[in-house]
């Protein structure tokens, strides 16, 4: 395993915010309360196991279906979900930040004229590449969390059929 020597700050300013704010993104799509010391547990791990997967440089659509499946299993064990709920949860948070991943390198090489190849050339344009998605995230958390919107709630879904079986 091969780490470069700008491993320290990607972990910091790239993989942390993003895995933390796409834990509670998933999680409030699926209709579950964000707790913050989940969130940041899983943000923590999931950022070290990214570190690892992406040192070994695989296509990017093979990292990101490892990191898929290891955000399932950290949801699973430390958000105690059941695998379909976890799975589900990170489906939703993987659209949403799909999406608005694909707007914001529009929007910023259109407003700055730099490339996502320029950025992921120097460290500096790297981590500020990805900052307007984190804020626009950010906000669209707070937003969801105080309106209580969710794309599928499944706590509440749990619920009704907890109530039906019951009867």
């Amino acid at each position: 395993m091969v780490f470069d020597k700008n491993i320290l700050p990607l972990i910091l300013f790239q993989y942390l915010p993003e895995t933390t704010i796409f834990t509670a993104l998933s999680m409030l799509l699926a209709g579950y309360k964000i707790r913050l010391k989940q969130v940041v547990i899983i943000g923590i791990i999931g950022a070290l196991f990214a570190a690892v997967v992406k040192s070994q440089q695989p296509m990017p659509i093979v990292s990101t279906l490892i990191m898929v499946f290891i955000l399932i299993i950290l949801f699973v064990i430390i958000s105690k979900l059941d695998v379909i709920s976890a799975s589900i949860a990170v489906f939703l948070g993987f659209v949403v930040l799909g999406l608005v991943e694909v707007a914001n390198y529009f929007v910023v090489t259109g407003v700055t004229g730099i490339t996502v190849q320029q950025a992921m050339e120097d460290l500096t344009l790297r981590l500020l590449f990805p900052l307007p998605e984190y804020i626009l995230l950010t906000v669209l958390i707070l937003v969801c969390q105080k309106y209580n919107f969710t794309l599928i709630n499944l706590k509440e879904l749990k619920e009704l059929s907890k109530k039906d079986y019951e009867r």
